[in-house]
């Protein structure tokens, strides 16, 4: 076997990340029954509210969507939804920040 194994849940976060980046929106529990996985989001879901709050995305239901006026921070925001992203390394309010800096 050459290069890296990834497993079912690799693959649904790499649809939820996709979706996110190409459409602006994404229902993360929708991709979840779409792989037929069971997984809470409880620290993604955390950190998305805190862009709710803070006006970078809208809310309805499990669906979030990137207001337009934070485009350039999308990459920042996928990166809630990124496993092998330290979380812990910086709130995501402050990753949008750094992303508008530089």
């Amino acid at each position: 076997m050459r290069g890296l194994s990834i497993s079912n849940k690799d693959k649904m976060f790499r649809d939820v990340i996709s979706t996110l980046m190409c459409y602006f929106e994404v229902d993360p529990v929708k991709i979840t029954m779409e792989h037929h996985i069971h997984y809470n989001f409880k620290i993604e879901i955390k950190n998305l509210m805190k862009l709710v709050e803070a006006g970078y995305m809208s809310r309805d239901g499990n669906n979030f969507k990137i207001n337009k006026k934070v485009m350039p921070y999308l990459r920042a925001i996928a990166t809630v939804f990124d496993q092998y992203f330290d979380q812990n390394s910086s709130d995501i309010i402050s990753r949008c920040v750094h992303e508008s800096e530089g």
